[in-house]
């Protein structure tokens, strides 16, 4: 979007309407149907209280209509028809009413104003030749979600081939995660504790924790090491050995997902992100249409298997470190996923419409893409390099001897790296959302 984006942005979404359209009409045509209903979801509360979790949109919702808060709404599609929006309004004195929707979108769908519970009840009452997606609980929700499931199977073998639009959502998404990496970075050395970080990101991106795609990871020298990092510790960092971010952000119901890794003052560990940070922009420029993703993966690991060698961590070649399952001890994830409506996106696996499935090899069983890579695919690319406590002691009792233990047990207190970001599929190049949306925020966030 150049020269007029608020046109460019009209342009694309008309076009991704027609898309998403014509993918409905051919998954009803295969599954003997006549129209689709699509619920956004409601609000529900939590065990023994009145409050409520936080609102997460239904990703099937969310790819006709970038609506922020759509509690209790549906879209209605019907093959030859202009989409209808069941827009639910509810008159609430205990909250901030919302006012009737309006956007650049609206001349495409029709309108209608509802309450909360007229739509549930318009939407429980379709019939057997209209498919649902996220229908409001009741007595035959479960019967009539059987009949759902080839076509929600046929959209999710679809949904990894995005719109321009989605490329755009998924680019603007990627802008906005650059702020927050900016701000960490310029942050790092300042004596902040992972809990001052994330709440800085978080202001620097203007979205909450519950807007944000997924829990931040701000993970301090040896928290690093843990993949899923959920804490945020309220202890001052002090010794600044390193920093993990694993943080994105979300732009009209897509997510970007993005992470970087810092150094200090250890040169081994500063020399390895540089390794690093090679390998996975080789991965990035390798990741091309027709590209099996599971050889991408073990190529992955063989540039891993160079690295320890090179770098001391193993006292063997880059052959045996890969050939022994060595580098899974220090990579234990895949090396990515797709990306979109959800960080990790449905139809990874799949093998076809019906819902086939390309099973993950039996040494990577993390794995969450074994598709051949097509245009149009966005997936990020993640490799990391770990020093986790449990997998270093399966090392000490199966390989131990090609291991450089004084390396190993100088760097452990560094936890480890993971580069990470989000490229979309060209048919002869790929493009780089995340290094494109760095190269455009301050200087601190571009490495």
């Amino acid at each position: 979007m150049t020269s007029n984006p608020a046109q460019d942005r009209d342009t694309l979404y008309a076009a991704h309407l027609q898309a998403i359209s014509a993918r409905y009409t051919e998954a009803l045509e295969a599954c003997s149907a006549d129209a689709a209903a699509i619920f956004a979801g409601a609000e529900v509360c939590i065990g023994r209280d009145d409050q409520t979790y936080p609102f997460r949109t239904e990703p099937y919702f969310a790819q006709w209509l970038p609506l922020p808060t759509p509690m209790g709404s549906a879209i209605e599609f019907r093959p030859g028809n202009k989409p209808r929006l069941l827009y639910a309004l509810s008159q609430d004195f205990w909250h901030a009413s919302e006012p009737e929707p309006d956007g650049f979108w609206r001349r495409h769908f029709e309108v209608s104003i509802m309450s909360p519970e007229a739509v549930e009840k318009r939407i429980n009452a379709v019939d057997e030749k209209t498919r649902v997606i996220g229908r409001p609980n009741n007595g035959a929700a479960e019967m009539l979600d059987q009949r759902a499931r080839k076509f929600i199977s046929w959209l999710d073998f679809d949904r990894a081939r995005k719109t321009a639009y989605e490329v755009e959502c998924i680019a603007a998404a990627n802008r906005i995660a650059a702020r927050g990496h900016g701000v960490i970075a310029s942050m790092f050395n300042q004596d902040k504790t992972e809990l001052d970080l994330h709440l800085a990101y978080c202001s620097a991106c203007q979205q909450t924790e519950s807007e944000l795609p997924y829990p931040n990871i701000i993970a301090a020298n040896e928290h690093a090491a843990i993949l899923h990092y959920q804490n945020r510790d309220r202890q001052l960092v002090t010794e600044n050995r390193s920093l993990l971010i694993d943080a994105g952000a979300s732009y009209a119901g897509y997510a970007a997902d993005v992470t970087r890794t810092y150094g200090n003052s250890n040169q081994d560990f500063i020399a390895l992100i540089g390794a690093m940070n090679e390998l996975q922009q080789d991965i990035c420029l390798a990741a091309t249409h027709g590209t099996e993703f599971i050889a991408l993966n073990e190529l992955t690991h063989q540039r891993l298997g160079k690295i320890l060698a090179e770098s001391g961590l193993v006292h063997c070649s880059a052959d045996t470190a890969y050939g022994s399952g060595l580098t899974s001890q220090f990579l234990p994830h895949g090396l990515g996923h797709l990306l979109g409506l959800q960080v990790h996106d449905v139809g990874g696996q799949m093998r076809n419409h019906d819902g086939d499935m390309i099973e993950r090899p039996e040494q990577r069983p993390f794995l969450r893409l074994t598709r051949a890579l097509e245009c149009g695919f966005v997936v990020t690319i993640e490799p990391g390099l770990y020093f986790i406590p449990s997998l270093l002691a399966d090392l000490d009792r199966a390989n131990g001897k090609m291991i450089n233990w004084a390396l190993v047990d100088e760097l452990r207190a560094h936890g480890g790296i993971r580069i990470e970001d989000n490229v979309l599929v060209e048919s002869t190049t790929v493009r780089n959302l995340t290094r494109e949306a760095f190269a455009a925020a301050p200087a601190v966030a571009r490495h």
